[in-house]
């Protein structure tokens, strides 16, 4: 191979060139979706890393990475604490499920709340929308430490 050559591993067969990192993460959020439909399967849990800025505004009719991430943390709320029966599908299309699952979480966490940074009962607005509360509700629910909001 030609130091100009791409790596065998960042060739799409039908295409012949790189892969992007989206298309990459996209294929990652696939492979795990498609894990979480595994009948008699528990899902690993996604998490978001500590200390990270949490300022993705997602909301019905947004799409991409972050709607597949925040899919995936909803599967996983949902399953680790038994509260939805059939899992969202992760298609990083944020559609009216989504929408549905992110106000159960929603209201969930403010009647579970876990505590903020500053001591305080994190709640968040029970509207369907994901800002950056939801999801350093969402980090500190699945255990993590929150966002960095500094």
């Amino acid at each position: 191979m030609s130091p100009l050559e791409a790596p065998p591993t960042m060739i799409k067969p039908s295409q012949g060139r790189p892969c992007s990192r989206s298309v990459r993460g996209l294929l990652a959020i696939v492979a795990i979706a498609v894990s979480l439909s595994t009948v008699g399967c528990a899902p690993s849990k996604p998490a978001l890393p500590n200390g990270i800025a949490c300022n993705w505004n997602i909301s019905q009719g947004s799409g991409g990475f972050y709607v597949g991430w925040w899919q995936l943390l909803i599967n996983y709320w949902e399953y680790s604490d038994h509260i939805a029966a059939t899992p969202l599908v992760v298609d990083s299309s944020f559609g009216p499920a989504t929408q549905a699952a992110t106000t159960s979480f929603e209201s969930w966490n403010n009647a579970h709340p876990k505590l903020a940074n500053n001591g305080q009962p994190l709640t968040v607005y029970v509207d369907g929308k994901v800002i950056w509360i939801d999801w350093d509700a969402m980090s500190k629910q699945l255990g993590g430490s929150g966002c960095n909001h500094g």
